[in-house]
């Protein structure tokens, strides 16, 4: 059987779609074989929990080799583990799929018995069984497999995405399932319905604790690889949320994207969270809270993207979503009017400034209103003040973010008591006026003294 087994490998690589009708027996007898293995080990009742046997050789005279020199159960998981494999070839020929007729005896013999451990079998490499799921995941009349004989498939899958250890190599496959399930589902309606939606709560909440591990871990070398995958996943799974409470995990997973530092999110992915972003928060509940929970954290992660971001495109979308924000958050109104012309740009010369407008609110700022502006309203203007101080060609904006500054010092100054403003100085305006210090820049360095 295992010798079979080897040289249908063979086959199914030289002649694939050539088989014709005998690609069906081929398939039955397969299934036949891994059912076969299947019972074998169930009568045994001695299956190491988790080991599937090793993995398959790399040519069929090892195959020999190892039927020989290893113990009847054994032989019998090999079995089983080539036989999974070999089904995993036969999905992803190029052919109608017409194995309907064999799925309920296959998940009966090679799926359920192997869902109990599922996750704990993929944590450092694929399995011949997520081979097999993945597979499935390619074509749209085989994805329906996943969830039409045991629904537990897909939470199975999911699982591993918080399963100890898991390697970065399996999470990159999980989220090419899951990225080709979505695009499946754009056409297919049967496929959101069955395969995305009833799914959605415990992908993202799965997701979430994946993120949440990544970014706690000190040593892992796999954040930043798998970082750039988690934020196109995370893209494309944003049109399919229509509950409030996944539009909820959903947001909070982008602002904790948009709060790191890393290098490896690069300003164009920032660029596309924000405007996934904006698209969120009319889904979200109970933003409208101006002075705690996720309307307050919304606003704060908003605000100090203004220090960081550089582009046009990455600044009239993060614009545009306090815009958005301040929609919804009244509290909110005043400030955004500033902050919007602050960040404006000409509508007759491509990428240049609008200087006049931008003037206008810092005269507004400087000269009208930075002795009644609360310390919340003071958060985003220093962020931009931040980047605008750092600004080595325009010495007017440089010069006006500078005097932004020292007016907030001053309004600082006359009640050292009041602690919101102790926190704006403490942790915004002093470390980035440090961060500030080191610009290669004289005429930056002289401002920021």
């Amino acid at each position: 059987q295992i010798g079979f087994l080897s040289l249908l490998e063979d086959i199914l690589k030289i002649l694939g779609t050539k088989l014709g009708k005998s690609i069906k027996r081929l398939f039955g007898l397969t299934v036949s074989l891994v059912a076969a293995a299947q019972r074998r080990l169930d009568q045994t009742h001695s299956e190491a929990e988790g080991d599937e046997g090793p993995e398959e050789p790399a040519d069929a005279d090892k195959d020999d080799e190892m039927a020989e020199s290893v113990s009847p159960l054994r032989q019998t998981r090999l079995v089983r583990q080539l036989g999974v494999k070999r089904l995993s070839q036969f999905f992803r020929l190029p052919i109608d799929h017409t194995f309907s007729a064999y799925m309920p005896a296959l998940y009966r013999t090679a799926v359920t018995p192997r869902l109990g451990l599922f996750d704990r079998e993929n944590t450092q490499t694929p399995s011949s069984l997520f081979e097999l799921f993945d597979a499935w995941s390619i074509h749209a009349d085989t994805a329906m497999y996943l969830v039409g004989y045991d629904d537990r498939t897909l939470s199975k899958v999911y699982d591993c995405l918080v399963a100890t250890n898991v390697k970065a190599g399996v999470l990159i496959r999980i989220f090419d399932m899951i990225e080709r399930i979505l695009a499946l589902s754009v056409d297919n309606e049967s496929i959101s319905s069955s395969l995305v939606q009833p799914y959605m709560e415990h992908l993202l909440s799965n997701l979430s604790e994946c993120i949440r591990r990544a970014t706690q871990s000190r040593t892992a070398p796999s954040i930043d690889l798998v970082a750039q995958r988690e934020i196109a996943l995370l893209s494309k799974l944003s049109p399919h949320v229509a509950d409030p409470t996944q539009a909820k995990t959903l947001l909070d997973l982008f602002l904790g994207q948009l709060r790191r530092r890393s290098k490896g999110i690069s300003e164009k992915a920032r660029t596309d969270m924000l405007v996934i972003v904006r698209n969120l928060l009319r889904k979200v509940p109970d933003l409208s809270d101006a002075s705690d929970g996720l309307g307050r954290q919304t606003f704060e992660t908003l605000s100090s993207l203004f220090q960081t971001l550089r582009s046009r495109g990455a600044r009239l979308a993060l614009v545009s979503a306090f815009e958005e924000l301040s929609d919804i958050v009244p509290a909110y109104g005043a400030i955004s009017k500033e902050v919007v012309a602050l960040n404006s740009y000409s509508t007759t010369r491509l990428d240049q400034p609008d200087f006049d407008r931008r003037l206008a609110a810092f005269a507004s700022i400087n000269e009208e209103h930075w002795q009644n502006l609360p310390s919340n309203d003071w958060k985003p203007i220093l962020f931009n003040t931040l980047f605008f101080i750092q600004d080595e060609e325009e010495l007017s904006i440089r010069s006006n973010a500078a005097l932004s500054m020292k007016k907030f010092i001053d309004r600082f100054s006359s009640d050292l008591t009041f602690e919101p403003f102790q926190l704006c100085f403490n942790r915004i305006l002093f470390p980035g006026l440090k961060r500030a210090l080191r610009s290669k820049y004289d005429p930056v360095h002289a401002e920021v003294l």
